[in-house]
């Protein structure tokens, strides 16, 4: 497994226990040269993060050449047209536009629910005809569960996915998906490593809605110091066991962040960890899309 680098924060005032705001254009330039320094090799983005694909096209040094994956709009429609989809064609050379490239790594269905509509196909008819010229190697879908997962599979002959999984978001890495995911040859991104920062703060300083899983948490959080770990290096453990996963996709704001991640990831792992004490099933915890 390795690290990606998610860019959200490069175009976006985003995350829950973000403090600091959009990263600027200096810091990103900091980031993304120690990043690519480090030994990571893929950028995750999207045209709804701001502006971040501007920015890193920007600040991408001359001859850098890491993997990019984007997306593609979200169409909230009731059903696709085929303006639709050449909506997401022009979206996409806009992309390789705004990053200053010919091509990229991947390409995912940002909204999966969008190929699920009517004539969604036309949507993925559209992506096989960017692999076909090349303009991306490969393609696919971000999605939250199982269920949407086998939706897609039903229909679709995909290449990638990215998915949710954390300490707290075990669903995926428990339900055998992932393995059956691989046996098709499908490349595995997981985000979500942190839960927006979630599990990086203390459980004092949490929001309030979290107030009915602050026990869990607080247990988790004095498992990791019992174990002699920080909060990253314990998120970062439970990613690395995670053997069908290709890439964790992490988000930083600032380079001193990532230079602090980057020493949790290479931290040696404590043996017999065992995480699973500490899932929580609850969506309105471990699903971003339902907090306020």
């Amino acid at each position: 497994m390795k690290l990606g680098l998610g860019t959200v924060q490069f175009g976006l005032d985003y995350g829950i226990s973000n403090s600091g705001g959009k990263t600027p254009p200096l810091e990103v330039a900091a980031i993304l040269q120690m990043a690519l320094a480090s030994g990571i090799d893929l950028l995750d983005t999207a045209p709804a993060y701001g502006d971040s694909e501007q920015v890193l096209g920007a600040s991408l040094a001359t001859g850098a050449k890491p993997r990019i994956v984007t997306k593609t709009p979200q169409f909230n429609a009731s059903a696709i047209s085929e303006a639709d989809a050449g909506r997401l064609s022009e979206t996409f050379a806009d992309s390789l536009k705004k990053l200053q490239v010919s091509s990229v790594h991947g390409l995912l269905i940002h909204r999966v629910e969008d190929l699920f509509l009517p004539h969604g196909d036309r949507l993925f008819d559209a992506m096989l005809d960017l692999r076909a010229r090349k303009l991306v190697q490969k393609i696919g879908v971000s999605v939250y569960s199982d269920e949407q997962i086998e939706r897609v599979l039903e229909r679709f002959d995909i290449d990638l996915i990215q998915l949710p999984m954390n300490v707290l978001d075990q669903r995926l890495a428990a339900s055998g998906t992932l393995p059956s995911l691989k046996l098709r040859g499908i490349e595995v991104h997981a985000r979500s490593a942190f839960l927006q920062g979630v599990l990086l703060q203390p459980s004092s300083a949490l929001p309030q809605r979290f107030g009915p899983i602050k026990a869990l948490l607080t247990a988790y959080h004095d498992w990791l110091a019992g174990k002699g770990l920080s909060p990253a290096q314990g998120a970062l453990a439970f990613m690395r066991q995670q053997a069908h996963v290709d890439y964790t996709i992490i988000g930083v704001a600032t380079a001193n962040q990532l230079s602090e991640l980057l020493a949790a990831w290479q931290y040696p792992i404590p043996a017999a960890m065992d995480f699973n004490a500490f899932a929580c099933v609850d969506p309105h915890y471990i699903d971003p899309r339902l907090w306020t």
